[in-house]
């Protein structure tokens, strides 16, 4: 993990994988994946973080397709009286959830 101060009061956590480049196999399903992960209204993230208690203030994962490499990435900003380490633990157990998940229907 990285640490940069920027004058800032909130901390933000950010997380990026390289992926399938925009069109290759894998590339559609990340677009689906973020919705699942960060939808307004159900995210599975989403609902982690914002509900009660409310370790972040926002969470944003996308899927950025690009021409020779693409990047999905979670981004979450903590919360007062929170940590980047707490929003991570979370969205690692969520990961591991929908990994869980899906391998379960396959």
């Amino acid at each position: 993990m990285i640490h940069v101060g920027a004058g800032v009061t909130r901390s933000e956590l950010r997380i990026a994988w390289l992926t399938p480049p925009l069109h290759a196999p894998g590339d559609l399903e990340l677009d689906i994946v973020a919705n699942v992960l960060a939808d307004k209204d159900s995210g599975w993230l989403r609902r982690r973080l914002m509900d009660a208690p409310r370790i972040a203030t926002s969470v944003i994962a996308v899927q950025r397709s690009m021409e020779l490499a693409s990047i999905f990435e979670i981004r979450a900003v903590v919360a007062e009286g929170h940590t980047n380490e707490e929003v991570l633990a979370i969205v690692d157990d969520a990961l591991a959830r929908f990994e869980t998940s899906v391998d379960a229907r396959e």
